[in-house]
């Protein structure tokens, strides 16, 4: 199947399974020599971390706490005025929440202000929460934020102490602390 997927796709994979014991690393490539030691890039896995993290700081219920009790800021879709946004839907993409407006907040500004200034831009208006699967960075970005309110900590300090430590992750490259390139091995 690897050989299939390789030529203009370029196929590369890893997988970790961890079934309460130590982790076991699954590859796969074409044309790279990979091991253990090897880095990949990789896209919205970033969700399943801060997923773990926020669920790692509130607890099992965390998926039916409306999420404005722990924004500080009502957080409701105009056509559902009446119900809040709970934590699971955003971790779900069924908060009705769109990146329609964008996902980057400008530094300085607070999440709460950049809501009511962004309006209706955050909603897809013909979507209210639970009716419909909308891919949403933006929903991610909440998630993170409820993460660190109700820690009281740094959202990139809790996702390495409560998901990717215990996994072993030696970094994630965050870009504000990422390995200089000399220091990265690369893999060919």
């Amino acid at each position: 199947m690897v050989q299939a997927l390789s030529g203009a796709y370029a196929f590369c994979g890893l997988a970790l399974q961890r079934d309460g014991g130590e982790p076991q690393f699954h590859m796969a490539a074409a044309g790279r020599r990979v091991d253990t030691d090897t880095l990949f890039r990789v896209a919205s896995v970033s969700k399943v971390i801060t997923g773990q993290t926020a669920l790692a700081v509130l607890g099992q219920e965390a998926a039916t706490i409306a999420a404005e009790t722990v924004l500080g800021f009502p957080l409701r879709h105009p056509l559902t005025p009446d119900a809040p946004v709970t934590i699971g839907q955003i971790a779900a993409h069924h908060a009705g929440l769109c990146d329609a407006g964008g996902y980057i907040l400008p530094e300085g500004q607070t999440i709460a202000d950049w809501f009511a200034e962004m309006g209706d831009a955050v909603w897809d208006l013909p979507s209210p929460p639970g009716t419909r699967f909308i891919y949403c960075n933006l929903g991610y970005i909440l998630l993170a934020a409820i993460a660190e309110i109700a820690a009281g900590e740094r959202f990139d300090d809790l996702a390495s102490r409560l998901a990717l430590d215990p996994l072993g992750v030696r970094t994630a490259c965050r870009h504000f602390d990422a390995p200089s390139m000399g220091s990265i091995r690369r893999s060919t």
